[in-house]
């Protein structure tokens, strides 16, 4: 650990976006916590919070940890009359109360308990059909033949979205789109904190750009014909006073938010739990035994790597956390894959423990008023899916010197690809 001279501690050999991060972060996270648990970190202007405690006092203290810490990376002028990034200020990862208390109740009153329990036939059917695809090969893609296809379908069915071939293609590359244009925000009038070349910022802003289009088309659509599913319920809720409940707006964000959210969590959250499982067979000899298992390994996979690796936060005023003094107006990190990490609050930590006691009390969906709104459907579709996978395919192992790649986010691990065979 070094000191500038403004007493910004930073720590050494901190890389978020390196290879080595994304193949096993608990190394230099362990050091983080031990040596300077808030830091700054030069290259991209920010701070980072990795202990638990510090986290969860950010999280809670939105009025001095604001939401609106980040945006998109810059529209190239050719496309700028056809999608603005300002659109990411309706999300609900960039929005504040009161704004966000309109939006969640709103969404609450649609993504009601009914609702998520209602869609199980769908996962398993959805789990079936793709099983059907390539039982027989004995081997496949797990990510893109599996995770990805199953978690993408469940979300489009729940929100109401066509699900041709054609369009669940599209729908992917919108959320991997979402992730990737995500960075920390910048002050008025200075460059981003990352940029992409230009040929991928065309593609990907390109991409993002047919998406609101298509969207806002099928608001039209559902507007005149309405149906039982996400968008139609948005649609009808009103306020207090019996007006729109969410503006068109909110809820073409919302509905790239979830996209997202309800496609990459949950798959490589399927992805993590098939590559503890292979790393531990005797804990799939458990799991098998006792399927009530199953629940706490997904709650302990969260914990250990979950998706997320931290979001963003603007400081509104000076704040001190272990000691140090977070300037007003900095944008910081909260590293919730540290958070599952810390030796304090679990014990071994290192350990891959199904029996962990406290495995729930991970950060995985966030905490407090932010917490993640499909956790309940994620935590459904992960245990549906992989119930009848290891049921149908009980033998499945990642191939043998597999290397795993992950796209190069600031706030999730996206898994690439998991090649997998079985006899």
């Amino acid at each position: 650990m070094t000191t500038s001279r403004v007493e910004r501690p930073t720590l050494e050999g901190y890389n978020p976006l390196g290879a080595e991060f994304f193949r096993d972060p608990a190394p230099i996270l362990s050091k983080a916590r031990a040596e300077c648990p808030v830091f700054y970190y030069p290259p991209m202007d920010y701070w980072v919070v990795a202990s638990y405690d510090d986290i969860v006092e950010a999280v809670t203290d939105w009025q001095s940890f604001s939401q609106q810490a980040a945006s998109l990376l810059p529209v190239p002028p050719e496309l700028a009359h056809r999608v603005s990034e300002n659109y990411f200020l309706d999300t609900f990862m960039a929005l504040d109360p009161p704004g966000h208390t309109v939006s969640r109740k709103a969404v609450n009153q649609a993504f009601t308990r009914s609702r998520v329990l209602g869609i199980q036939p769908t996962v398993v059917r959805i789990a079936n059909q793709l099983i059907d695809g390539f039982i027989d090969a004995g081997s496949c893609d797990l990510m893109n033949d599996f995770c990805y296809q199953l978690s993408l379908r469940t979300i489009v069915s729940l929100i109401g979205l066509p699900d041709s071939e054609d369009l669940i293609a599209k729908y992917k590359l919108w959320a991997e789109d979402f992730l990737v244009l995500v960075t920390p925000r910048t002050a008025p009038g200075e460059p981003p904190l990352r940029s992409l070349e230009p040929e991928e910022s065309l593609l990907r802003w390109g991409r993002t750009a047919d998406a609101h289009e298509f969207l806002y088309d099928l608001l039209e659509q559902r507007r005149k014909k309405p149906t039982d599913d996400l968008i139609s319920a948005l649609l009808q809720i009103e306020d207090d006073e019996g007006g729109r409940g969410i503006t068109d707006e909110r809820i073409v964000a919302h509905m790239v938010e979830m996209i997202t959210a309800g496609t990459d969590t949950t798959a490589n959250l399927l992805g993590e739990v098939t590559i503890r499982l292979n790393e531990h067979p005797d804990i799939w000899e458990q799991v098998r035994r006792d399927p009530n298992l199953l629940e706490n390994t997904i709650e302990e996979a969260l914990r250990y790597r979950g998706m997320a690796i931290g979001l963003f936060r603007w400081t509104t005023r000076d704040v001190e956390l272990s000691g140090v003094t977070i300037p007003a107006h900095s944008r910081v990190q909260l590293l919730y894959q540290s958070a599952g990490r810390d030796e304090s609050h679990f014990s071994c930590p290192n350990d891959f423990d199904i029996r962990r006691e406290n495995a729930a009390e991970h950060l995985g969906f966030g905490r407090g008023r932010h917490f993640c709104l499909g956790a309940p459907l994620a935590r459904l579709e992960a245990r549906t899916a992989l119930e009848i996978l290891y049921r149908r395919i009980p033998d499945l192992r990642i191939e043998a010197g597999a290397e795993l790649h992950y796209h190069h986010t600031l706030v999730a691990f996206i898994l690439e690809s998991l090649p997998v065979r079985w006899r």
